[in-house]
């Protein structure tokens, strides 16, 4: 389903939200090979067929004489068994070419394409569904994640997948039914099962509850010979039974003869399968699983990657799932996978493939509710019905934050809620906080374009433009004044780099010409530098820095808050270049471009040194500009990440949050505010940044109207009065 097939069609399945995946299905076969196409449409849907009529009487006649001739090779007087029903190897070829291929159906009408893994489940996985005889129904939401599956088996760019939804949709079930499929199949090949325990989740729930019953409940001639027994406890092994003496040198071995293949349930430790050779790793629970009691499933990944990728080929393949509970408990290793298997073409590598080799997933509650009132005989489920049955639930438990967010990560009506945070364990409201995420991620269009800043003409304290570059732009920017794209040269912006110079003092005590921002009056910039020198893990800390925009009368008095366009952040910078001149050169220019001063926390003081060394200590604000902020010595630059000022950006943020989140443009910032500690802001540098942003927005700039020249036509309509009428005087008739 990954590769075209000529004369069938294609259709996209997954969300923008959070991937999309282009497969392919075969050309619509005639009409007597679609099933249940000679019923009338109302009776048109998938039904379990089973064994035909004839099957026990001829299976029986058949079986003797196999038997017999079983015997002739077990003492080496006969190759293999040959005898055959005809009748019954019609059925059996018919039953291996679905199973192999794929079959379509008629479903209300329309022609349905079952492909090989969802055929098998449907038809032959008996599994615990007692009204439908302990085999699975059909469902359209069902049928679209096998197309997944399928994708990613066939994709030489993806080692595998990560499934993530609501608890009770079959989702381990539907990956057993894919591992048997392949592994009754294939020769010389090693399955695992891993999940959050061994005893308790791999062995007994994977293997002994789940997997022996399906397999023993498989049809005959979908048994491969093992030599397991009826009820194995550890593994599934499809070899013939050894011989001993003289006999064992007549009897024949090879893949004629048995398929040599193992399905086992493993531990959950990290390096269980380091080193070994795969063709399938089902992961179940990942998001179940405690990274210090049982495993981190991202380091787990890394190891478990190296089974199924060998000698730079794709060898088999891995299948996570599982539904979140608590984030410190396995949810934030989930999540920190999910977002590196995100198969947007901007995040994968120069090799085609997403940062964690694997695709993903999701499963919305609003997909997945089958009960009656909300699903069809046909398998389509009613989202409008089974949102109102959420909300419904949810409104039952709205005062109890920590059980709404244990309900919601259960049951998730977008990936937001799959991996939301317990309120009891943020200090910020998660609830708005996931529900702008979810906004922003629904947007066809991002709102905000990604670019960098650069001198004009390389003049370094002169004009900074900006050029927009959608893959590898380190500011993300939201909004730009009316003249940024109605006036094309920056020399004609009048806004946009208003930078004045005036005579003052540098560090030293030299009297220089220093630039000075004229646009504090409308805009704020505050940063939060790095060290760059080497660390271990280099997602940890990335220089961040935000701008924003203050609010305007002009344009928002008067208005509610949520159609605001001014008192918010305009800009994200969230990067770690490798050379530290990139990052404080575009600090500089952000200045520079904006007209504004900017707050730097100087924990570390690289930046504000640059700043000096430039002569742009005018675009420093110092701590005496913030008097309500008593820390510290007032004739410094910027703050220090101490209780005091954490304390007072993170009441801001707070504030912000509950006033103005549903206006904030950016995803990242929205993330970093979910993950905030305040006990360590560490590895919460956009936080970090944005609250000292909004500090830096209370600066009441002293704005200086010398340099400008106006007078009344500026502010009013004027005529002139010397004729018979009135008429307006307009600057270009001055």
């Amino acid at each position: 389903m990954y590769y075209p097939i000529k004369g069938g069609s294609s259709l996209v399945v997954g969300d923008e939200s959070w991937g999309q995946y282009r497969v392919h299905l075969p050309p619509v076969p005639p009409k007597h090979l679609i099933l249940f196409s000679d019923l009338p449409k109302i009776d048109q849907k998938w039904t379990r067929t089973g064994l035909p009529d004839f099957w026990e009487e001829r299976y029986l006649e058949e079986s003797d004489i196999r038997d017999k001739e079983r015997d002739l090779v077990e003492n080496a007087l006969l190759d293999k068994v040959t005898h055959c029903d005809i009748v019954l190897n019609r059925f059996r070829i018919q039953e291996f070419i679905r199973r192999m291929w794929g079959v379509w159906f008629m479903n209300n009408g329309v022609p349905t394409f079952l492909d090989r893994h969802h055929y098998f489940y449907l038809q032959w996985s008996k599994y615990d569904h007692e009204e439908n005889n302990g085999y699975p129904f059909y469902y359209n939401f069902s049928r679209k994640a096998f197309y997944f599956r399928q994708w990613c088996e066939q994709n030489p760019l993806s080692l595998g997948y990560m499934v993530i939804g609501p608890r009770g949709t079959g989702k381990s079930s539907e990956e057993l039914a894919c591992i048997t499929n392949n592994m009754t199949l294939r020769h010389n090949k090693k399955a695992a099962l891993q999940s959050k325990s061994f005893e308790g989740d791999s062995q007994k729930i994977l293997f002994n509850e789940k997997l022996v019953p399906l397999f023993n409940n498989l049809p005959p001639f979908f048994k491969p010979v093992n030599n397991h027994g009826t009820n194995p406890a550890t593994k599934l092994n499809f070899f013939r039974d050894p011989k001993k003496g003289a006999m064992a040198k007549k009897v024949k071995f090879g893949p004629e003869y048995e398929l040599s293949t193992t399905i086992r349930p493993v531990g959950p430790g990290e390096g269980e399968l380091d080193g070994a050779t795969e063709a399938e790793i089902l992961e179940d629970e990942i998001g179940k699983t405690h990274p210090n009691l049982q495993a981190d499933i991202y380091k787990r990944h890394t190891k478990n990657v190296r089974s199924v990728f060998r000698n730079h080929r794709k060898i088999g393949l891995l299948r996570k799932t599982s539904t979140v509970e608590e984030m410190d408990e396995g949810g934030d290793e989930c999540l920190a996978l999910w977002d590196d298997s995100d198969n947007s073409p901007e995040k994968l590598d120069g090799n085609g493939m997403t940062v964690s080799k694997i695709h993903r997933y999701f499963f919305s509650a609003l997909d997945t509710d089958t009960s009656p009132e909300v699903c069809d005989d046909y398998g389509n489920v009613d989202r409008e019905k089974a949102e109102n049955k959420i909300d419904n639930e949810r409104a039952a438990i709205k005062h109890d934050l920590k059980k709404l967010s244990s309900s919601m990560r259960k049951s998730p009506k977008t990936v937001e809620e799959a991996f939301i945070k317990d309120q009891s364990k943020s200090i910020f409201n998660v609830f708005l906080l996931t529900k702008r995420l979810t906004e922003l991620h629904k947007m066809r269009k991002p709102p905000y374009v990604r670019g960098n800043l650069y001198w004009v003409d390389d003049k370094e304290n002169g004009t900074v433009g900006f050029e927009r570059d959608d893959y590898a732009g380190r500011f993300y920017w939201a909004w730009f004044p009316d003249e940024f794209s109605g006036k094309k040269e920056p020399k004609d912006w009048k806004i946009l780099n208003n930078v004045g110079k005036e005579q003052g003092y540098n560090r030293k005590g030299d009297s220089v010409i220093q630039p000075v921002p004229m646009n504090d009056h409308l805009f704020a910039i505050a940063s939060d530098p790095i060290k760059f020198s080497k660390t271990k893990d280099p997602r940890a800390s990335k220089a961040a820095a935000h701008g924003f925009r203050k609010f305007d009368t002009l344009v928002d008095y008067n208005k509610p808050k949520e159609e605001w366009l001014s008192h918010n952040f305009i800009f994200e910078y969230i990067e770690r270049p490798d050379d530290p001149e990139t990052y404080f050169d575009d600090m500089g220019m952000a200045c520079f471009f904006l007209g504004t001063s900017i707050l730097p926390e100087t924990n570390i003081k690289s930046l504000v040194q640059h700043f000096e060394s430039k002569g742009w200590e005018r675009f420093l604000l110092y701590r005496r500009d913030f008097p309500d902020i008593d820390v510290g010595s007032q004739d410094d630059s910027g703050f220090s990440s101490v209780p005091e000022v954490i304390d007072n950006y993170t009441r801001r943020l707070i504030s912000f949050i509950n006033r103005h989140v549903m206006r904030m443009p950016f995803e990242r910032t929205l993330q970093s505010w979910l993950d905030f500690d305040p006990a360590n802001t560490t590895k919460y540098d956009a936080t970090v940044s944005s609250g000292f942003t909004l500090i830096a927005q209370e600066f009441k700039a002293e704005r200086d109207d010398g340099n400008y020249e106006q007078d009344i036509n500026d502010w009013f309509d004027t005529y002139r009065r010397d004729g018979a009428a009135s008429i307006l005087i307009n600057e270009d008739d001055e």
